[in-house]
């Protein structure tokens, strides 16, 4: 089990000791709208580390791809384009005969 699969876990069981705090155990009202700033805020933090996780995932994967697509794209354009010293320096629109 890797370290985020364990951070999701103990989210989760957190989050599961708080609801038990919303019945007969606290009595007083007020201590358990307190305890539900808690429990909003602790699901808060799971959901954005997870988001954080997946856009950095994401971002891998696109530099992944660019890096494997990327020559495939510029050879493909090759004849349009205008290539000084491997960088792009201009593109050459093709004209539609009318």
């Amino acid at each position: 089990m890797n370290s985020f699969e364990f951070f999701n876990d103990i989210c989760v069981f957190l989050i599961t000791q708080h609801f038990l705090l919303f019945t007969d155990i606290v009595p007083d009202s007020e201590t358990q709208f307190l305890i539900g700033f808690s429990c909003i805020g602790l699901t808060a933090l799971c959901i954005l580390v997870n988001m954080a996780l997946v856009m950095r995932n994401l971002c891998y994967f696109f530099k992944l791809v660019s890096k494997k697509y990327g020559k495939r794209v510029l050879k493909f354009y090759e004849p349009e384009l205008n290539i000084i010293d491997g960088k792009i320096k201009a593109w050459k629109a093709k004209r539609r005969a009318a």
